[in-house]
């Protein structure tokens, strides 16, 4: 009898201990790239990144644009959506890099150069239920600063000497990082992430069938103001990733401050989005994406071309196809360009 009992006590111990092996090393689907994370979802952290133009050759020409030569961003490719938008009425635009599933994974991320936020940059942020880092607000977009729901992280806060930092010594703001694996530890009564968009079922190992490849729809190049630079994309039909261009350059980002080792941007799917601009200074691009507003989306995955509107709805930012539904989105990263009408 004393056996049997001892038997089932050893049983029991072991059923706990399947279970929570089974619990702990349980994946989760990402709110924000529809790929398995090890872990439940978190709160995200975004960043606003400066886009300098720099020099490289690229074959035998020499061409100035976003991200080439020491220009390049750092921490871009561990972003799980960048967001392109117009800077300046006259042209060229800032990046927004949000950052979630490397958190979930614990990766050490740096993102830089950080720059000055503008009032679309915050409705990201509080879309998305994330922190906001910058290097400083716009004295433009001051009254829109109120509105900002979750942590804000500002260069000028010297509380924030030790995750947000100089490079290479420079006092030039355009040199600032920011440690988002040390910011997002910071963050306190942090609102858990919306899920808003919907990914194919990134379980099914069936490789998703591509288009003809004489079918095949890339996005139009899009360009960012007179004065500006124009965005591109290819696409690779063997591993269904669209590449990212400025300028005709492949866009690269290095993979930490050090600025010493790069990569290139992929994206499984390249989502634009049109919405009504006015500029009531130079400097203060007013994007109509408040609560309420809509326009028209255009989603490019697996080669081929989703017609339909975006729509800002109770906080979220919705996909919809033409019948009103959510566009499905091909798991995996996702580029956004929000375009004027």
């Amino acid at each position: 009898m004393k056996k049997n009992s001892k038997m089932r006590g050893t049983l029991a111990i072991l059923l706990l201990l399947c279970l929570f092996i089974t619990y702990a090393t349980a994946e989760n689907i990402s709110p924000t790239t529809g790929l398995p994370i090890p872990g439940e979802a978190t709160t995200p952290v975004v960043a606003v990144i400066s886009y300098g133009l720099g020099k490289d050759k690229v074959g035998r020409k020499t061409i100035e644009a976003p991200g080439l030569g020491k220009q390049q961003n750092w921490g871009g490719v561990q972003a799980d959506i960048v967001f392109e938008s117009l800077l300046f009425e006259k042209g060229n635009s800032r990046l927004v890099f949000l950052y979630h599933d490397a958190l979930v994974r614990r990766e050490a991320i740096y993102a830089g150069p950080i720059r000055s936020l503008r009032a679309l940059h915050i409705t990201i942020a509080d879309v998305w239920n994330a922190g906001l880092v910058c290097r400083a607000a716009s004295p433009y977009a001051a009254s829109a600063l109120e509105k900002c729901n979750g942590n804000l992280f500002e260069h000028w806060n010297r509380a924030l000497d030790s995750v947000l930092m100089q490079v290479d010594k420079k006092k030039m703001p355009d040199n600032i990082s920011a440690d988002v694996t040390a910011i997002y530890a910071m963050m306190e009564n942090a609102p858990p992430i919306h899920t808003m968009w919907l990914f194919a079922d990134s379980t099914n190992t069936t490789k998703t069938q591509n288009v003809n490849e004489d079918e095949i729809v890339v996005p139009e190049s899009l360009t960012w103001g007179d004065i500006g630079h124009t965005t591109n994309f290819t696409y690779d039909p063997a591993t269904n990733q669209y590449s990212w261009f400025a300028n005709g350059a492949p866009m690269k980002s290095w993979c930490d401050y050090t600025c010493t080792e790069g990569a290139a941007f992929l994206f499984e799917n390249v989502v634009i989005l049109y919405a009504e601009h006015s500029f009531p200074t130079p400097l203060l691009p007013e994007i109509a994406m408040e609560e309420g507003w809509s326009g028209a989306a255009i989603v490019y995955n697996n080669g081929a071309v989703q017609n339909g509107s975006w729509l800002m709805q109770d906080g979220q930012l919705l996909l919809l196809n033409e019948k009103g539904e959510n566009m499905m989105l091909t798991p995996g990263k996702t580029y956004v360009a929000i375009q004027p009408i």
